[in-house]
């Protein structure tokens, strides 16, 4: 069934290339799109179709693709004098707090009304089986750069799903196709049914992501990301770990204050129990160090240690001896996944 249907939406969308092929030519001069790409990323999660002579920029939460990287920056500055273009956004993020589509909905058309935009269309769509409201606006921004743009919202699990194109200038009905394929394709992330024969306290394969000013990495799904406070010399600090505590992955972040790593690793390791020596390792693509050692009876743990930018970053994993075989893995994923800012 899935073949099927990808069949046919692939076939809308030869459809909808013939089609963008005539309105460009009644139009400006804009490239048809002449072939399509399926998007897919482990840790959106989430698969549609674009063009793919389009420009993809990939966030946690949201994917980005656009005409060209000039028209990106025309996005980002619609003042600025770069070339027109259209762009698809496609992105889920999730609030702490419950609310409702129309609740989320109201709120998004109040915040394009305070900014000037005239709304011209609304109505009930579904994205991926889900109850969505779209909404169609537009606006000047000077005598040269107008937009129109449309978007889809739906609501579920505390997520707000949206799918939204716009175009400048001359861009936005040519290329409008890339919406309607857009919203046919799109299956966003399903929540996972656990195993009853899993433990739910091990790491599952299965990530999602955490960004910050400091650091990224993917996690496993089942696990949680708690913040600390600053303190002393400690500038951030994290836990990554499930409902059990001798399984977690600790990162804190001190100034380096000029000092060698092989020096900061001695200062950090004398006085452990049961360690190994310094082992060489890379995290995020800079040059680290690692070392084993054993805590606790029944407990084994490593660190990482790594100096950029004239900063510090521990990073410790614990699990027990006896589970090292269905831990470590994740845990390790999680570690190589570093990017360090």
């Amino acid at each position: 069934m899935k073949g099927m249907h990808m069949k046919h939406l692939l076939a809308s969308c030869a459809v909808a290339a013939a089609l963008l092929v005539a309105g460009c030519k009644k139009g400006a001069d804009l490239p048809p799109v002449a072939e399509w790409e399926q998007f897919s990323d482990p840790f959106f999660r989430t698969t549609f179709l674009y063009p793919k002579a389009w420009q993809v920029q990939k966030d946690p939460t949201r994917v980005t693709i656009t005409t060209s990287m000039e028209a990106m920056e025309k996005f980002f500055d619609p003042y600025s004098k770069k070339p027109a273009g259209s762009q698809l956004i496609i992105s889920g993020e999730r609030t702490d707090s419950v609310s409702t589509l129309e609740a989320v909905f109201e709120q998004y058309k109040k915040g394009l009304t305070e900014q000037g935009f005239e709304i011209t269309s609304e109505k009930r769509v579904t994205v991926d089986g889900i109850p969505a409201i779209e909404i169609a606006y537009g606006g000047r921004f000077d005598e040269q750069t107008t937009m129109r743009a449309i978007r889809a919202l739906a609501y579920k699990d505390t997520t707000t799903y949206v799918v939204h194109y716009a175009g400048f200038n001359e861009f936005f009905e040519p290329y409008r196709a890339v919406y309607d394929s857009a919203i046919a394709s799109v299956v966003l992330p399903k929540p996972k049914v656990a195993s009853k024969l899993v433990d739910p306290a091990m790491p599952v394969e299965e990530t999602q992501r955490y960004t910050s000013d400091v650091v990224d990495f993917a996690y496993p799904e089942n696990f949680g990301v708690t913040i600390g406070k600053p303190s002393g010399e400690v500038v951030y600090s994290t836990v990554v770990k499930g409902s059990r505590d001798d399984i977690k992955i600790t990162l804190d972040v001190r100034p380096a204050k000029g000092v060698s790593l092989d020096k900061i690793v001695v200062q950090n390791t004398k006085n452990l129990s049961r360690s190994s020596a310094p082992s060489n390792a890379t995290i995020s693509g800079v040059a680290a160090k690692s070392v084993s050692y054993a805590p606790t009876r029944g407990i084994d743990g490593r660190m990482y240690f790594v100096v950029k930018n004239d900063k510090f970053y521990r990073i410790i994993m614990f699990w027990p001896t006896s589970l090292k075989k269905e831990v470590l893995p994740p845990l390790e994923k999680t570690i190589a996944s570093l990017q360090l800012k």
